[in-house]
């Protein structure tokens, strides 16, 4: 979701909420019909109409997850897959008896795959390199580029947290950077290792350039 909203130039309310949505995924495997209502193609059938009603289940109740991926065992089948970390359970709907059902935590998901990937530009692949000496412990500099309020006093503009920022760096955050009246540059952080290195990706006028 952060990647669709920093992707999105929309400033409606919908879109703008994005970062706070949940996402839910249903995956089942089953017969249906493609049927044609008001030059609209859908698809129809008992299993359609299960995956819907797969939407209110007991996940949340159960794990207090409110990102999954539901599996039914008839989609594991058809997949093959035999994934690690499901929390098995069932779900008993009226006209359709019991179901086997499979979660997965998105959240803790997300997680990992984020402490595993590295956005990291280096120095070969670099336009400009520019390297500087302080005389100051790590987390003293680490603080003069990680707090928006200090960032602004050396670069001589001000930093705005525009999403999931607050008052520190993190992977997915936005900033806005203000520079005089009119010109603003857009600040996606797309990675954090802390007191090791942060990337991010600037927008000023509509262009790009990984920093």
């Amino acid at each position: 979701m952060k990647n669709v909203r920093r992707h999105t130039t929309c400033t409606c309310r919908a879109c703008q909420s994005i970062p706070i949505l949940d996402l839910k995924f249903m995956a089942h495997h089953g017969d249906f019909v493609v049927q044609k209502i008001g030059g609209i193609r859908e698809l129809a059938g008992a299993d359609v109409n299960l995956v819907h009603r797969l939407l209110k289940n007991h996940v949340t109740e159960n794990t207090g997850w409110q990102v999954y991926a539901l599996f039914t065992q008839v989609a594991l089948d058809r997949m093959q897959l035999r994934l690690e970390g499901l929390v098995a359970g069932s779900e008993r709907y009226e006209h359709f008896g019991e179901t086997g059902v499979f979660a997965m935590d998105l959240h803790a998901r997300y997680e990992a795959l984020l402490a595993a990937r590295h956005v990291v530009l280096s120095p070969e692949l670099a336009d400009r390199v520019l390297e500087y000496d302080y005389s100051a412990p790590p987390r003293v500099v680490w603080d003069w580029f990680n707090d928006p309020r200090k960032r602004g006093l050396w670069m001589h503009s001000q930093i705005l947290p525009v999403l999931g920022l607050g008052s520190r760096l993190a992977a997915g955050a936005q900033n806005h950077s203000v520079h005089g009246e009119n010109e603003i540059v857009i600040e996606d952080v797309l990675d954090v290792r802390p007191f090791e290195y942060y990337t991010v990706d600037h927008r000023p006028r509509g262009n790009s350039a990984i920093l």
